[in-house]
């Protein structure tokens, strides 16, 4: 039986669908594992260690000879809102803003640890997801995923993975085709 959903359900699926996309083909594009996605995320599970989509994110940040990987770890971070408000066209107030939460837990945990975060890093990666995402081939990723998502529920990493390779490999739809 299919669930029968008012529009304002309807939109936070779809906004969710995005989110967690956006977070999945980020971290694919910079190597790092992420678990199954689903459209019902506990924000509530995640932790400083454990971000969106099971994803370890020490143990992405930082990978030996490899410091760049943090602004990385920040970039996958900020990228669920990033695809949320580009390719929904809606905007997240900032205290309401799931992703802000788990920047700002991280980097507490980081902080705790000794770790300096360099100056322009509270910025730099959220401008860097926006970027990543206006990109054709990550831009239609995120929709394929998104649209499997909405379609199945929950998606598990193998196939996350294999739709978000396909679409990167696709030919670009004639809507991105001119942007390249």
């Amino acid at each position: 039986m299919v669930e029968a959903l008012n529009p304002r359900q309807r939109v936070r699926r779809e906004r969710t669908a995005y989110h967690e996309a956006g977070h999945a083909v980020v971290a694919a594009s910079f190597g790092c594992r992420f678990g199954m996605l689903t459209l019902y995320p506990d924000a509530e599970a995640e932790s400083p260690i454990t971000g969106p989509l099971q994803i370890d994110l020490f143990k992405c940040a930082f990978p030996p000879g490899q410091p760049e990987r943090l602004l990385q770890v920040l970039t996958i971070l900020w990228a669920g809102t990033a695809a949320e408000t580009q390719l929904t066209g809606r905007r997240i107030a900032p205290e309401t803003d799931p992703d802000r939460k788990s920047v700002d837990r991280f980097i507490a945990r980081l902080i705790e640890r000794g770790v300096t975060i360099p100056k322009g890093w509270d910025r730099r990666p959220r401008l860097d997801a926006h970027a990543l995402l206006r990109q054709p081939k990550q831009s239609a990723a995120v929709e394929a995923l998104a649209a499997t998502l909405l379609d199945e529920h929950v998606v598990g990493h193998f196939t996350a993975r294999r739709i978000i390779t396909t679409a990167m490999r696709a030919p670009l739809p004639p809507r991105w085709a001119s942007a390249e």
